[in-house]
């Protein structure tokens, strides 16, 4: 065996070979200067030999014994070497083995090589000390990298635009590079947070504040301009990563043996960024830098490097310099090396390594180029534009060893913000939508800012108030290259349910939200082509909306909002886009809003005004009358008026009982010096019900009344016309407006006014009550009070007085139940005694301590197995054990595989394959119906059948003796059976088709007084089949009406000579697999069954449960 042990390789060599050959068969191709360092010792469980090479080739071992192979490198230095260089032992060994191991196992000798490095480094110090006395271990300090962060580098990217507060991995501003300060790479970075004034707050990295970190450095600018210095990143560095072995390899020839002459000079060549002032390089020492002498002891080591330049092709190489590098260390380390270049412009670096390599295993000097550095002395960021930034350094720790997670912090904007307290725009951060619209208009961001002027600032007061009252929010960033300022304002009056609106002077918005009054008419008098369009669809049972919650420190959730009035099963789903929004509660008000639009504005209607300019805008509330969809509504002008009476020049219909009214629009006088009203007022008077067609109406009460020339609409009262709001007007042809309408409705501002969002707990899935699985029992896998749990300085003096001594105790979850563990509740008592004393731990401790019993005492114990959901499992096995004395030891548990249990008639045949376990002495079995929890007492099978090592043990539970009576019981052919007329036999069962009601039957001796197991599988797709015992007076058992196999008891009476099935008249089946035996008082009784196996000690001790194993027994 070659490396015997743990973590070792393993070679199986036949038993005749001598030592010499089965040297030359593990190591082959190995020189005789190798071969005499190479170590031979012959290991058994009597003890071990040394081997000299001169007896090698005599020298045969006997089966079973190990033969152990080291190499020892020279100067005679094994101890110390790879005690202390495990990583140059690691690769000197991998060198010399690759080869021998890859075609010892077939595998690569790359392969192989990482297999030896495996095995000398992540277990060296066992592998070592399995044959050596262990060295007292160097104390060697780690030596960290950081590879990069995870925020996004976007080059040209859009700068981002940061609107309300949320939390942000901002884009880096720069590239990041490295610095070496000492042994120490320094990291350095500049991220960027948008434009304009950004506080910031909470700065994480990940999910963990940056406080968190040792030797962190932050640097915050705020509403600066974006070249504006930073201490932390002064220049324009650009880092170029890689990671080449600088190397100077012995010459070797065409197959790769080393031949005389100097060592080669293999230069490494990396080229800067173009108009570089200066650059640097960066080496990694991975192994640190290290020499040891022929006693093992540490020494100081030093490597040289040198760097050339040239600026073309044709260029010779100038040197820059020649570094010489020494430590004593075995920890990782970098170094740095900076240099002004002659003149800007683009350059090649060589970098050669000039020391040779050394032959022994007794030096560390790897090293590595890892970086290329180009610096110009200008400022890193080339724009002029208001920004919010953050400088970052940060040292390579064990918290920052490789990649760094996503920085990260709280931004919120600051802007001008309406406050309507003080009635002024304030600077301060504010998430009101009607702020955000201010500055997107004004933002640097915008290429042309709009001045206060050409900015409806009235109004936007008006809106910020109706968003701050409906806590409507904004919280956003755009970071999008593609976005325009039309898309952002949609996306910001969205959050406040309003629409962006420009009339040609200033911006506005339009709110959609409850109004009164009303700018003007259409209907057909006034306009032309009335349509009305509804489109019919499927609503979803809820929208689905994806969203940073704010509530849970604005990470990624999703909230399902029920479409109003569904309360089932929700199977569909659309997914509905808000953005802006993080407040949870907000989210399922504005998706119930959403759902409530398409509920009361399913129609768009539209109409044609082929005159001039109506009074009416986008937003504006008007009325709609069309006959189309009401015949009850008209539209007329007034051909007379005279006193309260109207005469209209067409004729409208009424009803009794019925109240009327109608509508027309006056336009007051203006006052002297005042601008005419143009768009009017709605005026709507009630009209005396005239029953029948008239042209004629005489108006109630009194009024303002209408003018000749007017139109007026007719419709019973509060339904002459349908309110509907502008949507959107656009240019027809000849001067047309053609207008878009959507239903008033303000009903849907009453409902989400009304309406109380679910409790939000960002919880996925509906809340189930825990299953309610029942564990199984713990087991008991040490048990310890002698002294070998007290301390060696503390062993207690010898005394003949009982003395405190704790009881130190391990378990395993049991096998066989699904239910999640978490705790175990340990009951112990002097044996004998009445009352248990209880003790709860966590299963993640896997055992407890007890306190309290003196030596000499005998203690009983058992434990409970616990759920999540707090139900306790069955009771393990009682242990005891007396206190001070010689501990139980507990039985090893049986092999996965080790145990095959399977039913049969009246009984089930239990294999049982025993392992090498000497403790185990028996096998306690446990049979347990379908359905009930394991009780120790209530399902053991007898007393713990004996066993013995190594064997295997066959057990019958039940009778073994029965057999089927029945001839042909599969259906090969009819055979033993006798069919009637609708019975046939063919294909392997038996089938009867309906028509008849008749039998299939065997002969049988039966005798009078016995019980029979019946057994079957059948069939049915119409009637029924019964089992009968036939003759005399016959016997049925149970009618059969589905598919499956099925079980019965049936006592025979005198007379009884036959077996069969009787088949209703409309049976339509299949029977087979029939079985017939005689019950008897040993048979267990039928049905399903799990079994469990329990290793026990002499003294009783059992161990692991095994199992369960299912059995059906017939």
């Amino acid at each position: 065996m070659f490396n015997p042990g743990k973590g070792r390789i393993d070679l199986e060599l036949p038993c005749d070979m001598t030592i010499a050959e089965i040297v030359a068969t593990a190591l082959p191709g190995l020189s005789e200067s190798a071969r005499r360092r190479v170590r031979v010792m012959l290991v058994t469980d009597r003890g071990m030999q040394i081997v000299p090479l001169s007896v090698w080739h005599m020298a045969r071992p006997l089966p079973g014994v190990q033969v152990v192979l080291r190499v020892v490198p020279g100067n005679g230095a094994l101890k110390s070497i790879l005690t202390i260089v495990v990583a140059v032992a690691a690769v000197a060994l991998a060198a010399t083995f690759a080869g021998p191991l890859a075609a010892a196992l077939s595998i690569s000798p790359q392969l192989a090589s990482g297999i030896i490095v495996l095995a000398t480094t992540a277990i060296g110090n066992l592998a070592i000390s399995s044959l050596f006395p262990p060295p007292e271990p160097d104390s060697v300090k780690n030596r960290y990298a950081i590879a990069g962060f995870r925020n996004e580098m976007r080059p040209d990217g859009a700068v981002p635009e940061i609107m309300g507060t949320i939390r942000y991995s901002p884009p880096f501003a720069t590239s990041t590079w490295s610095e070496i300060i000492g042994d120490i790479q320094y990291v350095r970075t500049v991220f960027l947070f948008g434009g304009g004034h950004v506080a910031l707050s909470d700065i994480r990295l990940g999910d963990t504040l940056l406080e968190e970190f040792d030797e962190v450095e932050t640097e915050v600018q705020t509403n600066v301009s974006g070249d504006t210095l930073l201490d932390l990143y002064p220049w324009q560095i650009v880092e170029e990563r890689f990671q080449v072995e600088l190397v100077r390899p012995w010459p070797t020839d065409d197959a790769g043996n080393k031949v005389d002459g100097p060592s080669v000079e293999t230069p490494i060549i990396r080229t800067t960024g173009r108009d570089a002032a200066s650059a640097s390089v960066i080496f990694y020492f991975p192994g640190g830098l290290i020499g040891y002498n022929s006693d093992g002891d540490k020494k100081s080591w030093g490597v040289s490097i040198r760097i050339e330049q040239r600026a073309d092709n044709d260029d010779p190489w100038e040197e820059v310099a020649t570094l010489s590098f020494r430590a004593k260390q075995l920890e990782a380390f970098f170094r740095q090396h900076t240099w002004n270049l002659p003149y800007r412009g683009r350059w090649k670096v060589r970098v050669i390594f000039l020391s040779d390599p050394k032959e022994a295993p007794r030096y560390t000097q790897k090293c590595a180029w890892v970086a290329l550095q180009t610096i110009r002395p200008e400022k890193p960021i080339a724009f002029t534009g208001l920004v919010t930034k953050v400088g970052f350094r940060a040292r390579a720790t064990a918290q920052f060893n490789g990649q760094i997670d996503n920085f990260n912090a709280l931004a919120s904007r600051i802007c001008l913000d309406w406050d309507y307290e003080t009635e002024a725009w304030v600077e301060r951060a504010t998430s009101n939508p009607a702020s955000h619209y201010r500055l997107a208009l004004q933002s640097p961001a915008n290429p042309k800012p709009v001045p206060d002027d050409e900015i409806d600032l009235v109004q936007l007061q008006d809106w910020h108030d109706f968003c701050r009252i409906k806590d409507l929010k904004f919280d956003y960033v755009f970071e999008d290259e593609g976005s325009s300022l039309r898309d952002a304002l949609t996306m910001i009056t969205s959050a406040g349910r309003a629409s962006p609106r420009r009339d040609g002077v200033k911006w506005g918005v339009v709110i959609d939200r409850p109004q009164t009054r009303i700018i003007g008419e259409l209907n057909p008098r006034v306009a032309d082509e009335l349509t009305s369009t509804r489109s019919y669809f499927t609503p979803p049972h809820a929208f689905r909306i994806k969203f940073k919650d704010a509530s849970d420190d604005y990470n990624d959730a999703e909230r399902i909002v029920r479409w109003p009035g569904y309360e089932g099963l929700i199977s569909l789903t659309e997914v509905l886009e808000i953005p802006g929004k993080t407040d949870p509660a907000e989210i399922a008000r504005e998706a119930t809003r959403r759902a409530y639009e398409l509920i009361y504005r399913p129609d768009i209607h539209q109409a044609i005004q082929a005159h001039g300019v109506g009074a009416a805008t986008r937003g504006d509330l008007m009325t709609f009358s069309n006959h189309i969809l009401s015949e009850e509504q008209s539209a007329a002008r007034v051909r007379a008026v005279e006193g309260t009476m109207v005469v209209l020049d067409d004729r409208v219909s009424m009803q009794v009982g019925n109240d009327y009214v109608i509508r027309f629009r006056h336009y007051p006088e203006a006052a002297l010096g005042e601008e005419a009203d143009t768009a009017g007022q709605s005026v709507v008077r009630p009209v005396r019900t005239a029953p029948g067609e008239t042209s004629t109406l005489l108006l109630l009460g009194s009024g303002l009344m209408p003018v000749v020339g007017d139109v007026v609409q007719f419709g019973p009262a509060a339904m002459d016309s349908f309110p509907v709001v502008v949507r959107g007007i656009e240019a027809g042809e000849n001067f047309s407006s053609i207008y878009h309408m959507v239903a008033h409705a303000p009903i849907i501002d009453e409902m989400i006014d009304a309406y109380v969002p679910p409790a939000w707990t960002g919880r996925v899935g509906d809340e189930v009550a825990y299953p309610g699985t029942v564990p199984t029992a713990p087991n008991f896998v040490s048990l310890q009070s002698g002294l070998e749990i007290i301390d060696d300085e503390t062993v207690p003096p010898a005394s003949e007085e009982p003395v405190p001594r704790d009881i130190r105790l391990q378990l395993l979850p049991g096998k066989g139940s699904v239910a999640v563990m978490n705790q175990y509740r340990i009951e112990h008592r002097l044996t004998g005694a009445s009352e248990w004393s209880t003790l709860t731990v966590p299963v993640s401790e896997g055992g407890a301590t007890i306190s309290g019993y003196l030596t000499g005492a005998d203690v009983s114990l058992r434990a409970f197995g616990i759920s999540i959901g707090g139900i306790e499992g069955p009771a393990s096995a009682t242990v005891a054990i007396t206190v001070g004395q010689d501990d139980p030891a507990f039985p090893a548990a049986l092999a996965g595989d080790a145990v095959t249990v399977t039913g049969g008639l009246g009984t089930s045949h239990i294999s049982i394959v025993t392992g090498s376990d000497s403790v185990t002495t028996g096998i306690q079995l446990y049979r347990v119906p379908d359905g009930t929890t394991l009780d120790r007492d209530l399902h053991a099978i007898g007393a713990p059948i004996p066993t013995s090592p190594g064997t295997t043990l066959n057990y019958a539970d039940g009778d073994a003796t029965r057999t089927n009576l029945l001839a042909n019981s599969v259906f090969d052919s009819a055979g033993a059976w006798t069919p009637d007329a609708n019975w046939s036999v063919s294909g392997g069962n038996a089938q009867h088709s309906s028509g008849t009601s008749d039998t299939i039957r065997q002969a049988v001796t039966l005798t009078a007084g016995k019980v029979y197991r019946v057994a079957f599988f059948a069939t049915v797709t119409a009637g029924s089949v019964t089992p009968v015992l036939f003759g005399g007076t016959d016997q049925q058992g149970n009618s059969v009406t589905s598919t499956g196999t099925f079980t019965d008891r049936i006592e025979a009476v005198f007379g009884n000579a036959a077996f069969g099935w009787l088949a209703s008249i409309t049976a339509e089946l299949l029977v087979d697999d029939a079985v017939l035996f005689v019950e008897t008082s040993g048979c267990i009784n039928a049905g399903s069954y799990t079994y469990f196996a329990e290793p026990v000690s002499v003294e009783g001790v059992p161990g692991a449960l095994s199992g369960p194993y299912a059995a059906e027994i017939l």
